[in-house]
């Protein structure tokens, strides 16, 4: 299935590290769901970096990822051999496609315009779970991708001006684009003191339901891990912290996000069709 991270804010979301925290989350919670996460960001691509620490510089003089996999479209081999070479594993169930090392914007944009869906659709074959990381706001690669997710995650933030232009100036747009059913709303770098609840801004906006619903609270140590390129050390050191613990907070909201989040995957992995199957 395909769930695709999108926000309509630029660098205000924290998108990324949603997307990185929600992965970590179902890889070592969540019995075995195979996942693959792969971004279209052309620039400020810091997902490798985030997983893979200083080893990322590494892998980047090795033909694999976007660049190996458009290789392989341009080949027509999308066989399981050929597309699980072209992986970095993070843990025993989840997987990393590193950015593509193209240094031609132009010719970046033609590859994903002409052959980035069919990667996508490719790792949907091997996987339970695709993570698509894409840029924020509105440009027209953007919305294609965002607009053939399976499930697509409305990555928001607190502040109440700018939930209000989206709700009440964007939002007809995504509607008509995507069955709301297949929303979910992530608030990133949320923060607990804030009068803007989760519960008191589903009273505010008709289109936000708690079961659709979750929240990344804002934790320094996370957000030093994901700069210092340890993410995987930091979640195995804390995905079992006690409710004393500072990280408690953060873990015990995102495990709750990731829940609501296969709750959803499973509704509609139930109806068939493109959805695919995932336990």
């Amino acid at each position: 299935m395909k769930i695709v991270f999108w926000s309509p804010l630029h660098g205000q979301t924290c998108t990324t590290s949603a997307l990185i925290s929600m992965a970590m989350s179902i890889a070592l919670q969540q019995n075995g769901i195979k996942t693959v996460v792969v971004q279209s960001h052309f620039s400020m691509n810091q997902m490798d970096y985030a997983f893979l620490g200083d080893s990322a510089k590494k892998n980047a003089l090795i033909r694999r990822g976007l660049d190996a996999l458009f290789d392989a479209s341009k080949s027509g081999d999308f066989s399981k051999e050929t597309v699980l070479s072209c992986l970095v594993d993070i843990t025993d169930n989840l997987q990393l496609v590193t950015a593509a090392s193209q240094v031609d914007q132009g010719v970046y944009a033609v590859q994903m315009d002409s052959m980035f869906g069919g990667v996508v659709d490719a790792l949907g074959k091997y996987f339970e779970l695709t993570f698509v990381d894409v840029n924020a706001g509105y440009s027209p690669t953007s919305v294609k991708i965002r607009n053939k997710a399976d499930i697509l995650v409305v990555c928001l933030n607190q502040n109440q001006a700018a939930l209000v232009d989206f709700f009440d100036n964007r939002y007809a747009e995504l509607e008509k684009a995507i069955n709301p059913d297949r929303l979910f709303y992530l608030f990133g770098n949320y923060s607990l003191s804030s009068k803007n609840t989760m519960r008191n801004m589903t009273k505010k906006y008709r289109q936000l339901k708690l079961a659709h619903c979750g929240a990344i609270v804002h934790n320094p140590n996370f957000m030093d891990a994901v700069s210092e390129g340890a993410v995987l050390r930091f979640f195995k050191k804390n995905v079992l912290c006690d409710k004393f613990d500072v990280n408690y907070p953060f873990v015990s909201n995102l495990d709750a996000a990731a829940s609501k989040l296969l709750t959803l995957v499973r509704k509609c992995s139930a109806q068939g069709g493109a959805y695919g199957t995932v336990r």
